[in-house]
């Protein structure tokens, strides 16, 4: 996510997503390579269009190269335990909702990720920013 809030919620102590946003854009200045690994996309949680559209946007402003994009992510067992646990602390609800999307599996990918993938690709379709990192030419 870009959103400073949410983030503080799902990161707790992980660096703001506008720090990492800012360092991006500091480092790209300077002519290194930046770019977003747009991974996990939290289901019922991160994944409505408009944070995918913010990501998208605020990485080019910020001088991206690539983003690669994944809209789920993958609950192994022993991690999906912790995962419900932290979920019920935050919204009860959520917990229920990925039970009966995605019950036991390891791949839980966002049930609109055709749509959220849609608007990425418009949005990266606007720029320069490429699918995948580019192979390093020195001059």
């Amino acid at each position: 996510t870009a959103d400073d809030n949410l983030a503080g919620t799902l990161e707790p102590g992980a660096t703001s997503p506008s720090a990492r946003f800012e360092a991006m854009r500091k480092l790209a200045k300077a002519g290194i390579l930046t770019g977003v690994t747009m991974m996990p996309i939290l289901p019922f949680l991160e994944d409505d269009l408009e944070n995918i559209r913010q990501i998208v946007r605020t990485a080019a402003d910020c001088g991206a190269s690539y983003i690669i994009p994944a809209f789920g992510m993958t609950l192994r067992s022993g991690s999906r335990e912790y995962y419900y646990q932290e979920l019920d602390h935050l919204d009860p609800g959520v917990k229920e909702k990925y039970l009966q999307a995605f019950g036991d599996s390891y791949q839980c990918s966002a049930p609109n990720w055709r749509q959220l993938d849609e608007v990425f690709q418009e949005e990266i379709s606007n720029g320069n920013i490429r699918l995948k990192i580019p192979v390093f030419a020195p001059e």
